[in-house]
């Protein structure tokens, strides 16, 4: 990815010393090519510069500047991406609880199938947990042992309207029902 410098009129004064044999342009360029390389002896050797004056240039305060002035540039144009990507992501996620997500069956048939539980679950955990950072709530860590206290309650939960309580079972053995034994299988 190529980053623009600031233009030279915004650069700060004090770029180049007088007596010095690199032009602003050329030290300029051999920023951005270490910005994006992150590697000082590489675009030394690219740009033709000796490898020591790249070192002293590396500790000079106009070098400091201007990589921070690409990081800053750089932050911002990622997180107008990521917030393009975030916004077209709840947009669909929103349009998917509303109306579904297209399927398609196994005779060929499409239809709408609403978001599963789990799914809603996990979506509306992280999306709570950006929204505080994003406010720059602190998030509570949970324990390890809190944390699979609620799983635990999540999958009991789950499973519990397909469990048929003890007392309603039938209990079967070799085909046949008796009372009180201990059965193969277990039906309502």
């Amino acid at each position: 990815m190529t980053t623009a410098l600031p233009s030279p009129d915004q650069l700060p004064g004090h770029i180049v010393k007088e007596g010095f044999y690199y032009t602003d342009s050329q030290k300029e360029q051999f920023v951005l090519d270490y910005f994006e390389t992150g590697n000082l002896k590489l675009s030394a050797e690219k740009l033709g510069v000796p490898y020591d004056s790249a070192k002293l240039w590396k500790r000079s305060e106009w070098f400091g500047e201007l990589i921070g002035r690409l990081e800053t540039e750089h932050n911002k144009s990622l997180k107008k991406r990521l917030d393009k990507i975030a916004d077209q992501a709840l947009s669909a996620m929103e349009d998917r609880i509303q109306n579904g997500e297209e399927r398609i069956t196994k005779s060929g048939k499409k239809v709408n199938m609403k978001a599963n539980l789990s799914s809603l679950t996990m979506a509306a955990g992280v999306l709570l947990d950006k929204a505080q950072v994003l406010k720059k709530v602190p998030v509570q860590e949970a324990s390890a042992e809190e944390t699979l206290s609620r799983l635990a309650d999540m999958i009991r939960n789950a499973v519990k309207p397909k469990m048929v309580p003890y007392e309603e079972a039938t209990i079967v053995e070799t085909g046949r029902a008796v009372s009180g034994g201990i059965s193969d299988t277990i039906s309502p």
